[in-house]
């Protein structure tokens, strides 16, 4: 256990790692400032946006960043590239409406966070670890009680209610992203992938979160699922479930899902049965 948490102390310690993760904070942070005024509306005439972050990652790190990127939700729909410049490295971002969509469908705090603050443009060209700026927090004021004379005045709402109508409006809008236009969950290509994807589509499914169900089977769709792998996790059962939602487009996913897999399982079984036989 102590060796453990010395090798994590270490990899924090460790400078290229650290650049790593202030890489990913930048990100972060661009991406949502985009929901400011000044950014919604450039994407709003552009569809996309598009940053330069000037950083010396190595391979690794780079590797490592990618993989970061493609395995958060958030995230995934970002597209990521490393130029190679005279005066150094650097990372380009790309981010579609449907990328900042999504990480909108993950924080959706952050759409009404920033939904009325001003662009200042701080993100834009070439960004630094050092000039990077962390998100600012809102500082909660206690209410005041009024007095006998303002309480005969009509009452306004309070800030706690329109904020609150602010969050719902704002889940409204990104709960009604397209499923289509989800983007499909990396699943890796060993059992372990399969056993995440069940707890994910079972998770989503208890949550009532079918952009993340859809997510799942998009992702479950890329690869092939051996047939002791679905004996193994009984994944069938949980893409199953997807069909008894009521929407149509993911109870599509599922039955393409459910029926590749019925055929790989009965081809298995036959290819048993020869075996046998032929002993």
């Amino acid at each position: 256990m102590q060796a453990m948490q010395g090798a994590s102390e270490e990899r924090a310690q460790d400078p290229a790692a650290a650049l790593m993760l202030a890489t990913v904070r930048m990100i972060r942070n661009w991406v949502e400032s985009s929901f400011s005024g000044g950014e919604a509306a450039r994407m709003e005439r552009k569809g996309q946006l598009k940053a330069r972050f000037k950083v010396e990652l190595s391979s690794e790190m780079w590797k490592e960043l990618q993989t970061f990127v493609k395995a958060s939700f958030a995230l995934s729909g970002l597209q990521l590239k490393r130029l190679e410049r005279g005066e150094g490295s650097c990372v380009e971002v790309l981010m579609s409406g449907e990328a900042r969509q999504q990480y909108a469908l993950k924080n959706p705090h952050v759409v009404v966070k920033n939904a009325e603050k001003p662009s200042d443009g701080a993100l834009e060209g070439f960004c630094t670890p050092e000039t990077a700026k962390l998100p600012v927090h809102e500082a909660s004021t206690p209410c005041k009680v009024p007095s006998q004379k303002q309480a005969k005045r009509p009452l306004a709402s309070s800030p706690e209610k329109s904020k609150r109508s602010r969050t719902k409006e704002a889940m409204a809008k990104i709960s009604s992203m397209p499923l289509q236009d989800v983007h499909a969950r990396e699943v890796s290509r060993d059992l372990k992938g399969v056993v995440a994807a069940k707890d994910g589509l079972t998770a989503a499914l208890s949550s009532k979160d079918l952009h993340e169900a859809v997510a799942w089977l998009k992702g479950l769709g890329r690869r092939e699922v051996a047939p002791e792998d679905l004996a193994k996790t009984r994944i069938g059962l949980a893409v199953n479930e997807c069909r008894k939602q009521g929407d149509p487009y993911m109870t599509k996913l599922a039955d393409i899902l459910l029926q590749r897999w019925k055929k790989a399982w009965r081809q298995a079984q036959e290819q048993k049965g020869s075996e046998r036989d032929a002993t």
